[in-house]
């Protein structure tokens, strides 16, 4: 399955990958900086499931969003 970063880079991952596989794919540090993400709208907890053809940002505590967490 692919998903699109917010720069509009495909990722392609394992079908059933999580917000934390995501990160992780991206790279080490932001896996470990990584507090949840977020799709459209929706922050999600990093252990939640992303579908095929989702837009996916990671939130890190230098996120706006990444406060409220």
């Amino acid at each position: 399955m692919t998903v699109t970063l917010p720069d509009g880079t495909p990722l392609g991952l394992e079908t059933g990958a999580t917000g934390a596989d995501v990160a992780l794919a991206i790279g080490e540090g932001l896996a470990r900086a990584a507090l949840a993400i977020k799709v459209g709208d929706e922050i999600r907890d990093l252990s939640a499931a992303v579908t095929d053809g989702e837009q996916i940002s990671i939130i890190t505590s230098r996120d706006p969003e990444g406060l409220d967490l």
